[in-house]
This record gives structure tokens, sequence and C-alpha cells, in this order.
């Protein structure tokens, strides 16, 4: 069973443009559009963008047993293992506390935009 990796990307209608652009960038990482949406109760006009591209799932870990793992996708300190397969669930630690998200389980990497600074 293939598993799918999902993102939105949002613009007014102004700057379709900006969205075509930004399709094309996501595009370099393996994301293709998987439908438009333009949501009726909105103040101001916008677009949504639905992307998907299919994940590449980190090995299981040895020991198999449900709990937090090291992230086999380096992105974030440790990942959910729950028995049976990796979870969006994620955490980083820090001297300041701990830090939780949500991140996909995909061994693909993630887009960044260039900082031209």
């Amino acid at each position: 069973m293939e598993r799918w990796e999902h993102m939105e990307v949002s613009v007014g209608v102004d700057d379709m443009a900006k969205l075509a652009t930004t399709i094309q960038d996501l595009g370099c990482y393996g994301w293709e559009l998987a439908g438009l949406a333009s949501p009726k109760v909105v103040v101001g006009s916008m677009v949504i963008a639905i992307l998907k591209r299919p994940m590449v799932l980190p090995h299981d870990p040895h020991d198999r047993a449900e709990g937090w793992k090291p992230d086999p996708c380096g992105r974030w300190d440790v990942r959910w293992w729950d028995g049976q397969t990796w979870t969006f669930h994620v955490g980083r630690r820090s001297d300041d506390g701990n830090e939780t998200g949500r991140d996909a389980p995909t061994m693909l990497p993630v887009f960044k935009e260039p900082n031209w600074q």
C-alpha cells in the first residue's frame, strides 16, 4: 500500500504567478498537484492548492516495541513508533524544554526556500 504525504499552499487570487512558481519549486522535491480549491467563505479571494507525493518510509527499528525512537528521517530528535509503523508524531529535546510537532515519516528531503542575503 502506497502512503502519501500532503501539503496545502494558499495564495490570493492576485498572486497566481507565485502559486505556479511554488508548485514548480516543490516539483523538484517530488510534489505534484492533487487539486485546487477556492473557499467561498473567506475574507478576500484565495486559491488553495493541495499537493501530494509518495512517502519513502524509513526502515523499521531493530527494537520493534512501541515508543519514542531516534528519528530515522533525521529532522527531529525522536519519532513515535507505534509498534507497526513510524507516525507523524515527533519531538525535539532542549535545555528549555521539549518541543513536539507533526512531520511526515519520509526519507525525502524537505523543501526550503533559498535565503538570498
